[in-house]
Order: C-alpha cells, then structure tokens, then sequence
C-alpha cells in the first residue's frame, strides 16, 4: 500500500471507467452504478459529493428508501472492488469523497470518449454527462482578464445562451440573483470575461457550466425548467448560487468562520466601497464574528448600520434584507427581524441565504415547522457547499426545537466533522449530551470547546449574552451546572426528549 500522500491508483476515465493499482491491477467495480459514482467523485470539485446529491442524480425517480439503499449497495461494491485501495474512499459525514491527492486521473477531457461504458437512463445523469463530454468553449475567455475578482473591482461574467430565448431568460434572471449575493459585473466592461455561464439543451435538459478563464469548469448543474415559471425560478436559484460560489468572487472566504478568512473578505469588500451587495456581506462578517466570540464592543452597531446602507441602496434585494433581519435579531428586535424577513421572502423565496437566515428568525419566534423546513432546504440549495458545517448546524437547531435531541445531537457532531474549529458544533454538542445524560461525551465538547474559548464554562452559556439562543428558548441549558466550574462531571439536572 502507497504511503500517505503517494499516488496509490490511476482512474482512467477514456473509454471505459477503469481503476487500477500501481502494480497493475484491476480495481475496477463490475457495477455501472459504482463505476458511476468513481466518474462523479473524479469529476467534482475536492472529489466529493453530498450523499443526496449521488442518490437524486444516479436513482432519480425512486423513492428516497430505495435511493439510500442503492447507493449503500453500489458504494459496498464499490469498496469490495478496490480492496486495498478502498482507504481512498471516505464515506463519512454525509459525504462521500474520493482521494484525489493519491489517485492520478486520466482522461479527463476526452470528449464523446468520457466514460463510453457508461449508459444512463437517469435523466440528471445523462445531462450532467453530456456536459462533460462537450467540449470547452468559447475561445474569447482563453485569455487573462483585466481584472481577476481578487482586487477591487467586482468579476466579469459572460452568458452564453446561444440564440435560445428560454436559456437567456434564465441566464440573465441567474446573473441578476447572483449580482444580489456578489458584487459582478457584466462582460463588455473589460477585455475578457472572468467566468463564463454557458447553458445549453441536452437531452430535454438545460445543462450549465460555469467556466474561469483559463477554461476549468468551477461547477455544473442538470436542469429541467420546462415551460414551468416555477421551475426556471428554482433553476436560475441553482445557477446563481454556482455563479456567486466561483472562488475567485471569495463567497467561500464571507461563509467562513476563519477570522483570517474573514479579515481577507472583509478587506476585498471594504474595497468595493458603498456598493450594496459589499456592504450586506460585511455586515454577514460582523455577525459571523459575534457568534464566534471574536468581535469588538462597537461590532453590532457597525454592522447594523452597513445593513442600513445597504438596505437603502438595494431594497429590492432578497439576501440584502435577510441579512438585515438576521442583524435585528441579532440586536434583540424581534419584531423587526420578522417584518424584514417577510420581505426578504416575498424578494427571494428560493435563494439559499434567505431560507438560512429564515430558519434562524422562525427559531427565535417559536415557529419550530417553518424552521425546520427552510433549514432543510437552506442546506439543500447551492450554497450549502460552501462552509457546509454552517448550513448543518441549523438543522441541528431546528431539531432541538422541536424536542428531536438524538437528531439534533447527531447533526451538531456531523457539523463539528465537517469544521472542528467551528464554535457553535461543540456549544451544542456539550447541552446536547450533557441533555441526554452524557456527561462523559459533554465534557469532552466542552474541553474541545474551551480550547478554542479559553474563557468558556457552563456558566457563562448560561449567561444571557452567550450565543446559544435556540438552546435557550429550548429550555435546555436547565442541563447545564449551575456553578460557573467547568466540569460537568456534578451535573444532576437533565432535560431528556
């Protein structure tokens, strides 16, 4: 077996979908499903893919039971297949990934060739492959642009839609809901483009790919819009959140809840000036270091009045007014947060950061359905990628809500696996296991806790200020001590579901 960090396999993807050790031998599963899944591992960014996200596309139309328990069969005999290659396979988290640091690919753009073998009946699949069997195009974006998204001024983005009315309908209406999340700009203001959105038909499909302009795909989806207002809706939501999460527009960097990556967005931004979208997402960063403890005194009323600004630049803007309700609530002002979130719906009912921050606001009205419902689907839309512990996290606080503590316990730990250095993962896990009687499990969250909150004790979660509020109005910090000591170890008051 290759050390840690060697090349242990190749996966050839020309012609048929071939896995083989360095030796030589073949590794690969005889199941087109598992075959299947190598092909998407290979072909996404990190070599990852949600779980749901395999199953929708590689069983689409079968119950969600049958979905789960098909992938669980082609990733066994996926695993069966690779023997002692299949420590390159990790399937934990909710996640399945593919090492790609130890496998080298090849293949890769072999056009019509790209995993001939392959077959699929699957309407999603057969789109998403058909796109990468096309060719990259066009050749005005093989240059470097003017200006590279990483200064001061906003990225340019190209629509390519060809002569189709229904395609460019949806490109312009994705690049508007885009332009509300990032600052962009349209292509024609420099010399070339710094991302390319190209959608086209295929197969009764939209399939769109988002292109840098050295010609990488940074993202794909399989579409299908149909004559359905509804439906060209969602697509342009799913589009403009692959646009809005190209790495050279930093999305990635405002989502974290690294204070280095937030210093570096902050400053990109603070270099856009009084433009609106810039302005919501700094006030996105000051909430985000309120929650991790890492802000000045002067921190919300700072933010509070970007939001303002921005506010009053954009009122048109979903995230705009989400973001400005998730900052009254922030402040305590309730009613305020709901009224804004009312009108951040009506602006932008599909866009992923408004249902994030909806379950937020439902959370602290008591309104625990809707909560768990935009929470759900906040996680689901495209954004979720991006800092995905964040996302988990609220699924973890709408089951608290609603009294499911096993399941909240068990999104809150697959939200720590994803960021171990993430805050809010270990605050639930230490009132969540010390709620269900796991004293032991609670003080190990705590200490991993206080390691990154040196001050940090039962106490002070108790205590008014501290960012627990869903676990507050849940009634479940009664589990925590009383004394301000940081063991749990003499803790008798449980709150059980």
């Amino acid at each position: 077996m290759a050390a840690a960090g060697e090349i242990a396999a190749i996966l050839t993807l020309s012609g048929a979908v071939r896995l083989t050790d360095m030796d030589g031998t073949d590794r690969t599963p005889r199941l087109a499903k598992a075959r299947a899944i190598l092909l998407c591992l290979a072909l996404s960014p990190g070599g990852r893919m949600e779980r749901p996200a395999l199953r929708r596309m590689l069983w689409e139309g079968r119950p969600s039971e049958q979905q789960s328990a098909s992938l669980r069969q082609a990733l066994s005999a996926l695993r069966t297949a690779m023997g002692p290659l299949r420590d390159l396979l990790d399937g934990a988290s909710g996640w399945v990934r593919l090492d790609l640091n130890r496998v080298e690919l090849r293949g890769r753009d072999a056009g019509d060739m790209l995993a001939a073998d392959l077959d699929p009946h699957e309407p999603s699949f057969r789109a998403w492959l058909a796109l990468r069997r096309g060719p990259v195009q066009p050749a005005s974006i093989s240059g470097s642009s003017a200006t590279t998204g990483h200064g001061a001024d906003p990225c340019a983005v190209l629509l390519d839609t060809g002569e189709d009315a229904v395609l460019r309908l949806l490109g312009e209406t994705a690049y508007e809901r885009a332009a509300q999340l990032v600052p962009l700009r349209r292509a024609g203001l420099v010399e070339a483009p710094d991302l390319l959105l190209e959608l086209r038909d295929a197969s009764g499909m939209v399939a769109a790919r988002l292109i840098d302009a050295e010609g990488a795909t940074l993202g794909s989806a399989a579409l299908a819009i149909g004559g359905s207002p509804t439906a060209l809706e969602q697509g342009a939501a799913r589009l403009a959140a692959m646009v809005a999460s190209a790495p050279a527009l930093g999305l990635a960097d405002v989502l974290s809840h690294d204070p280095t990556r937030l210093d570096a967005a902050d400053a990109r931004l603070a270099g856009l000036g009084d433009m609106p979208a810039a302005l919501s997402l700094r006030a996105f960063i000051r909430n985000t270091r309120l929650m991790e403890r890492v802000a000045g005194p002067d921190t919300l009323a700072e933010a509070r009045e970007m939001s303002l600004r921005a506010m009053e630049a954009a009122p048109e803007s979903g995230p705009t007014a989400a973001i400005a309700a998730l900052l009254a609530l922030r402040a305590g002002r309730g009613g305020s947060a709901q009224v804004l979130m009312r009108q951040a719906r009506l602006l932008d009912p599909a866009g992923a950061l408004v249902r994030r921050v909806e379950a937020a606001v439902s959370l602290a009205s008591g309104d625990d359905t809707r909560a768990h419902r935009a929470a759900h689907a906040a996680r689901r839309l495209g954004l979720g990628h991006l800092s995905p512990a964040s996302w988990t996290i609220m699924c973890a606080g709408a089951a608290a809500a609603r009294g499911n503590l096993h399941e909240a316990r068990d999104w809150a730990e697959a939200a720590h696996d994803m960021a171990p250095s993430y805050r809010p993962p270990l605050r639930f896990l230490a009132v969540l296991e010390s709620a269900l009687g796991r004293l032991q499990a609670a003080e190990e969250a705590m200490a991993a806790l206080r390691r990154l909150e040196p001050d940090v004790t039962p106490g002070l979660i108790r205590s008014p200020d501290y960012p627990v509020g869903t676990l507050r109005r849940a009634g479940l910090l009664d589990a925590l001590p009383s004394s301000s000591g940081p063991s749990l170890k003499n803790s008798r008051r449980f709150t059980l579901c």
